[in-house]
């Protein structure tokens, strides 16, 4: 009788710490759920500041094409201005006494 009481005492223990196992487990899943949501939540606002910093950057180089379109104009009309006063000064020459 005392066998079959110690074998009940070990099997007790033994589903105590089965248990105690099992919510260790458990407590640690849960931890993992969190971080797992946590790492998902980063990565959702990584994908985001990161289209927003390609979308600034696209702005950035498509103001740097305009500015250069612009300096190339306003050296084109720097050229034509150059040329107009040679020959403005040309007609001015032409009068003088």
């Amino acid at each position: 009788m005392e066998q079959v009481e110690e074998n009940v005492a070990n099997g007790v223990r033994g589903a105590e710490q089965a248990n105690e196992s099992i919510t260790s487990i458990e407590s640690g899943s849960q931890r993992a759920v969190v971080l797992v949501d946590a790492i998902t939540s980063a990565i959702k606002e990584h994908s985001i500041t990161t289209t927003n910093i390609a979308q600034q950057v696209e702005g950035i180089a498509q103001m740097a094409e305009e500015s250069s379109a612009a300096a190339s104009n306003t050296a084109n009309s720097a050229l034509q201005l150059d040329n107009l006063s040679r020959q403005l000064q040309g007609i001015v020459d032409a009068y003088k006494i």
